[in-house]
Order: structure tokens, then sequence, then C-alpha cells
């Protein structure tokens, strides 16, 4: 299979960290920029609403047609009522690259927006994913009418990146993986009767995880990251707007990457990775509250260190900093030297401390400015911290020293 893999958003622009907080959350807003709110969301990307599965009624007699030709030709003789799954399967796949039929062909351009069922079908090309969305409607059409995609991300541990991928099926209580680009496909060899129960079983997983390996051509180790599957059509809308989220915010639109990443939630793909996408076009809106919110349900659904890494940026700049506190605290729990944690933990604890002092909560205060002390002290003295870091944490260290004499003097 052709190395193409559902689009999963870069990280444009990481959380500030350490310091950098601070300085950021100080400094004026580019005057020219626009102002978001959440009222200023309403109204947003129209593409939203079209029906990506949805085909125009004058391809119905070719469909038929064409189904008919390759029937015949495929399996002569044969009612479709005959057929079992499996061979319903081939007769599409077959119908599908038969150029005397429909004559598909494999077209990757990552550059372009995914196409929906409609022009995937006029063009008669498309990737992986639309081409499984043709494969679905073709389905229906020869009597898979049990039809739903499992939707997973990868994690490739050698190389520390997520990597999405589709093309699993769940055909009437089978499971295929299905590549209507090459006209290959392969059964696992057992049934359930649930999808959960399917995503459950670690046998699938791992034979998951090997079409994973296989397919994308990568060569390190790599492990189920998130996993889930919706029923039916809704399946391939989902993926459909989660994969126009994904390229919308590569570019940068960040509120029609939300909108989409929003449908992909409304139409049933409720994964961690799908938070997190939402919870990041929100970050890059400025909208912090509204992204912890999303970061939240990420973590409930995976630990991350790297949701929790913008889960604590998002409660930081909405000044929650006890939230920020325990977000980067649970992020060092998964890499306890990353330097830039131990300043950001350093930091929320600072601010933390100074709300709890204008609060006059003196006793919190003294808490959070000996907690703010230990992540401080380990960048000060660590030998592969850079000299900003060890300056940037001395300096705060002075501070919180200062600050923790003055409540000494109050509290006694």
């Amino acid at each position: 299979m052709p190395d193409d893999q559902v689009l999963i958003p870069q990280q444009t622009r990481r959380p500030p960290m350490g310091e950098e907080i601070r300085r950021e959350r100080l400094r004026p807003e580019n005057e020219n920029r626009e102002l978001t709110t959440t009222k200023s969301l309403d109204k947003l990307a129209p593409q939203t609403q079209i029906n990506p599965m949805l085909l125009d009624p004058r391809y119905n007699e070719e469909i038929n047609r064409n189904l008919e030709r390759a029937l015949v030709a495929y399996y002569p003789k044969r009612p479709i009522t005959d057929l079992t799954t499996t061979e319903k399967i081939n007769l599409v796949l077959s119908a599908m690259k038969d150029r005397e039929l429909f004559g598909f062909s494999y077209i990757s351009n990552p550059s372009v927006p995914p196409k929906t069922a409609e022009e995937t079908y006029a063009l008669r090309q498309g990737d992986c994913d639309e081409l499984s969305r043709i494969f679905v409607i073709l389905g229906e059409r020869v009597g898979l009418n049990d039809i739903s995609q499992f939707y997973v991300n990868f994690r490739d541990r050698s190389l520390g990146e997520d990597f999405g991928h589709a093309g699993v099926f769940y055909v009437e209580g089978s499971i295929f993986y299905i590549d209507p680009a090459t006209d290959k496909k392969r059964e696992f060899g057992q049934k359930f009767k649930t999808l959960n129960q399917a995503m459950a079983d670690q046998s699938f997983r791992r034979w998951i995880t090997d079409i994973g390996l296989q397919t994308s051509g990568r060569t390190g180790k790599i492990e189920i990251n998130d996993i889930g599957a919706i029923p039916g059509k809704a399946g391939c809308e989902a993926l459909y707007y989660f994969e126009y989220g994904a390229y919308t915010f590569d570019n940068q639109k960040w509120r029609e990457a939300l909108e989409n990443f929003k449908k992909a939630e409304e139409k049933g793909m409720k994964s961690a990775r799908v938070y997190f996408n939402i919870g990041q076009a929100y970050y890059q809106l400025d909208l912090y509250s509204e992204a912890a919110s999303y970061f939240e349900q990420a973590v409930k659904k995976k630990t991350d260190a790297n949701y929790y890494e913008y889960l604590g940026s998002s409660y930081f700049h909405a000044t929650n900093y006890k939230k920020a506190v325990e977000a980067f605290s649970a992020q060092l729990k998964f890499e306890p030297n990353n330097r830039a944690a131990l300043l950001s933990l350093g930091t929320a604890c600072n601010e933390a401390a100074e709300k709890a002092m204008n609060d006059g909560a003196e006793q919190d205060a003294f808490v959070f400015f000996m907690r703010a002390k230990s992540p401080l002290m380990k960048i000060a003295h660590d030998q592969n911290s850079t000299q900003i870091e060890r300056e940037n944490a001395k300096k705060l260290l002075e501070s919180v020293d200062s600050r923790l004499k003055e409540l000494k003097t109050k509290i006694k």
C-alpha cells in the first residue's frame, strides 16, 4: 500500500515554557490581531455543511450498470445474493480497479484538501482514505450494509512521532484490511460480535499494528496510541472532517480546523487524538479555558506527556495556576528530566504563590514558593542545562527566596 496515512496536525506553535510563559503573557498583543471569542466562532466553515459521502443521483445508473457487469465478469451465473462477504468485497475492489468499469486510480497530494466522495467519483482518483469512501458506498450497493471503519493512531517509538492510519474495516462481523488503491485485502481470522470486543482483543491489536508497520514503510517499533471505530457511513464522514481539520490546521486556519475537528467529534469520533486536536485549535485561537477543557478530556482517554504539556500551558494562560501546577507535575512523571517542563512547573508554582499572596492566603503562598524551588534548583545545577536555562532558573530562584523570607517574617 502507498504510504498514505490520515493526516495528523503538526504542532506549529509549541506551548510557551518556563520564563517564556511569563514574558508572553505580559507582552502586549499585536494591535492588528483579530480578537477571538467563543461567540465569534458561531459562523464558520461552510464546508462542514457538505455531506462528504453523498453522490449525485445522476451516477446511479452508471454505478448499477458497472456493478452488474462486474458480477458477470468476476462471478458469472451467480446472483449477488449468493456471494459471501469476502466475495462481495472482491467484487467491489475489482470493479473499482477495472478500467473498463470504474477505473479508479491512486493519487495522493497532501498539499490539497481531502476530496468528498462526489469529487473522488467524478475524478476517478484519490488517496487511500478517499477511495475508501467510494468502497463503502459501492459496498452498500452490493449488500454490504454493516460496514464500520476503524481509525488508528500509532506512536513510532524510535522516531518519537505519531502517525495515523485507515483502511481496516469491520464488515458483517469480520475484520478486513482493505486497500482500494492496490486492490489488496487481508482478513483477520476471528469474528467479533461488537466493535468494542474487537478493539479490546490483544491478537487483533497485534494484527493491526503489524499492518500499520508494513503499510507505512517504517522500520522502527510502533504501538497503538489511539484506536476507535464508528458504525456505517458516519465513520467515513468523521474521518473526512478529521482530515480536513488536519489540512486547515497545518495551513494555520485555526477556526476552520476547530470547526472540522468538532464536526468529526459530532459524527462519533470521540478519541483522545480528536479531543487533543480540538484543544490545539482553541489554543491557537487564545481561547485557553476552552482548550484546557478538551485537553482534560484527552488525558482522561490517554495519559500522554504532550497532552499534559498543552494542558498546563492552557491553564497557565487562563491564569488558573494551581491547575497548571498539577498538569506540569503530571507531565514530569513521564519526562522527569525535561528541563522545559521543570522550568514550567517552577514558573507556575511561583505564579500560584503570588496569586495566593494577593488573595491573602499566605500559608498557600508559602507552600507554592517551596514547591517552586525543587524544579528550579534541578535546572540551575544540571550540567546539561543551557546558559539561558540556568540564568532563568537562578533569577526566579532569587525571587522565590526573597518572597519566602518576607512570608516567614509575616507568618511568625
